[in-house]
């Protein structure tokens, strides 16, 4: 460190150590400040009240300290969990990247202290990454690959829309091997299939779609099947058909009523007023 950053930080330090500094932090004047001082006082912010300071400087967001560490990142190494928690919001809101490396060939992630700090970060890398490999990265995090943003975009829905075509088609593999749901629409009901960019990414989803549904039709023939089990099991000796029975049950259940044996002469009653009704 060269006499001149030596003087910067010292004035910083200086600066940030003065009561009436921590007071009044939002009349600091940026005019009289070099970049290095708002690059340093954005690094060394201890809570979100001096983050927010050192944002409104314009400093980058993702400028890194001689280590290569971002502000990002010692927010999450920060042993102070709420207010460090507060201050990785922020900073993401602000533009924070997540995947960013420091020397030592780490990122936010791997530097958060807690599971929510490491949640944020995971969720935030996923849906901004731009990348087959950062994409992989992240679902190896385990983290949920059907989170939203704030407009309720899956990282399936952003790769879909992305320009990037040959990297964007290889996160769309990625994501529905993982389980990525190509049925979700954002907060303008519109799906990934509607943002896809190319017929290949189109051709990629449409067959997710389609084996979803046909998924979810075995899964409520497999659930069915399992609910007239289960009657038929209770009451061997019935052979009124399973869905009167249930739909009798179930109204036992609702008002509150002992459960009723139902025998065959019950069921044709049943059926008799059901037809009846009709």
């Amino acid at each position: 460190m060269d006499k001149e950053e030596a003087n910067e930080v010292s004035f910083y330090e200086e600066m940030m150590e003065s009561k009436a500094m921590e007071d009044d932090m939002d009349e600091v004047s940026y005019e009289f400040l070099s970049d290095h001082e708002c690059k340093e006082g954005l690094l060394k912010s201890k809570s979100v009240k001096e983050t927010k300071v050192w944002l409104e400087s314009r400093i980058d967001v993702n400028v890194q300290d001689e280590d290569g560490w971002t502000a990002l990142m010692h927010a999450a190494a920060s042993d102070n969990i709420p207010e460090s928690t507060k201050q990785i919001k922020l900073l993401l809101r602000a533009g924070a990247d997540v995947n960013i490396r420091d020397e030592s060939g780490c990122t936010a992630f791997n530097r958060a202290n807690s599971p929510k700090k490491k949640e944020l970060l995971a969720k935030a890398g996923l849906l901004s990454s731009k990348s087959a490999e950062d994409t992989e990265v992240w679902i190896e995090t385990g983290i949920d690959v059907n989170v939203k943003d704030w407009t309720d975009r899956t990282a399936l829905i952003c790769a879909a829309a992305s320009d990037n075509l040959t990297e964007s088609t290889k996160q769309i593999k990625l994501l529905l091997e993982a389980g990525a749901d190509a049925n979700i629409g954002d907060m303008w009901r519109q799906t990934a299939f509607r943002w896809a960019t190319t017929e290949e990414k189109k051709e990629l989803l449409a067959n997710a779609m389609k084996k979803s549904s046909i998924q979810k039709h075995k899964e409520s023939i497999r659930h069915t099947q399992k609910v007239r089990k289960e009657i038929l099991k209770r009451h061997p000796e019935e052979k009124v058909s399973g869905v009167v029975m249930a739909d009798e049950i179930a109204k036992d259940k609702i008002s509150g009523k002992e459960k009723r044996t139902i025998t065959p002469e019950v069921g044709r009653e049943i059926r008799r007023k059901k037809a009846l009704e009709r």
